[in-house]
This record gives structure tokens, C-alpha cells and sequence, in this order.
């Protein structure tokens, strides 16, 4: 039995490409083994999400005492002028 369609469909090397890692991404998600290796893999990319916005915070809030620091330096000095 012949299938005749109306528009030619043409696969660009691409999407051949494209496919492929498709199919081998789903491949491995059906994988137990994979799919715990990716749970873990989101997991560290959460936590290393957390860390640097902690950290970035952090050195802000350092920044500011430091900032503070110097003004309460400086004024001390001028004082003591």
C-alpha cells in the first residue's frame, strides 16, 4: 500500500542531528540509571543556584560593613585632627 503526500518533506542535516540527540536524550531518560544521574545533576544546580545567590548576598552585606568601618575611620580621624 502507497501513501501519497501532497508537500515533499525535507530533512536538513540539522534536524537529522537535532532528531538524533533528541531521541538519545529520551533514550537515557528512560534509563533508571540516567534518570538518577540527571535527579542528581538538578539537584546539584539547585544547590549551587542557592549557594551563589547566598554568597552574593553575603559579600554585599560584607561590602556595606566595610563601608561603614571606613566612614567610622574617617570621621575618627578628623576628629582626632
Amino acid at each position: 500500500m502507497r501513501m501519497f503526500f501532497s508537500h515533499s518533506f525535507v530533512i536538513s542535516k540539522f534536524d537529522r542531528v537535532y532528531m538524533k540527540k533528541f531521541i538519545s536524550l529520551i533514550k537515557l531518560l528512560k534509563d533508571e540509571k540516567a534518570a538518577a544521574a540527571v535527579e542528581y545533576a538538578l539537584i546539584v544546580a539547585l544547590v549551587s543556584g542557592v549557594c551563589i545567590t547566598s554568597l552574593a548576598n553575603l559579600g554585599q552585606q560584607i561590602n556595606i560593613t566595610f563601608l561603614k568601618v571606613a566612614s567610622v575611620l574617617e570621621d575618627a580621624n578628623i576628629k582626632a585632627e
